[in-house]
């Protein structure tokens, strides 16, 4: 038993960590709230805010879980902004940068309700 916390402790570490900007509003014509994280792509719906945030939140995990298990997902994660830039020493500027775009288009879209949706695969290729 008193390995677990080590065992938590050392797959936290290994965990890639990455969070998207994601997006609600409330689509007059379809009579539905919309969700959309730009940097994947994705949009999921429902009838309310919460259930279409959960919705996207699930889609997100769904699609990474699924990108993670076939090539290429390494460009799924670059393109997306969610891989790491060694070559600056760890710094956040490029994914600061990277949430600025994703709240531009969040923005220019009249999304209301702009948040953060984490992003993590585990090394057994599974979505956190």
């Amino acid at each position: 038993m008193a390995t677990e916390p080590k065992q938590a402790a050392r797959l936290e570490r290994s965990t890639p960590r990455a969070t998207l900007k994601a997006g609600v509003r409330y689509d007059e014509r379809a009579k539905m709230y919309v969700g959309y994280a730009p940097s994947l792509n994705i949009y999921s719906q429902a009838t309310t805010e919460a259930h279409a945030r959960r919705a996207l939140e699930s889609a997100i995990t769904l699609f990474l879980t699924a990108a993670s298990n076939g090539r290429g997902f390494a460009a799924i994660l670059a393109t997306a902004g969610l891989i790491k830039n060694h070559r600056k020493n760890g710094s956040n500027h490029e994914s600061n940068r990277i949430h600025v775009v994703e709240e531009e288009i969040l923005a220019q879209q009249n999304f209301d309700w702009i948040f953060d949706v984490p992003a993590c695969v585990s090394k057994e290729g599974r979505a956190t």
